[in-house]
């Protein structure tokens, strides 16, 4: 799609990578992650630190009600499976500061 993603395998290499000089354009998380920290902590911090970070979730067990209020409004939570279509419709929407749903 053009993007040029980086994987970390954990939210502590998550926020290891944001603070990186070179600016990331937007966090996709998985809600579940090994280290101890969910995807909604992993946001939270980022969104302290980073407050005009876009931010997309990512799970195979989740259902969009459980994505905490505070991230609702402008967040998506993309189901897995999902197309290649799925994904960059919501990082389309993300990045240009749409509201989503």
């Amino acid at each position: 799609m053009g993007y040029s993603p980086v994987v970390v395998i954990n939210a502590s290499s998550a926020i290891a990578e944001l603070e990186r000089p070179d600016p990331i354009s937007l966090l996709l998380t998985d809600i579940l992650m090994p280290g101890g920290m969910t995807g909604f902590d992993l946001a939270r911090q980022a969104r302290r630190r980073w407050p005009d970070l876009p931010i997309l979730f990512m799970s195979g067990f989740a259902d969009p009600s459980l994505v905490p209020d505070d991230f609702r409004t402008n967040t998506k939570l993309l189901t897995k499976p999902f197309r290649l279509g799925q994904l960059s419709e919501a990082i389309v929407f993300a990045l240009a500061g749409t509201r989503v749903t």
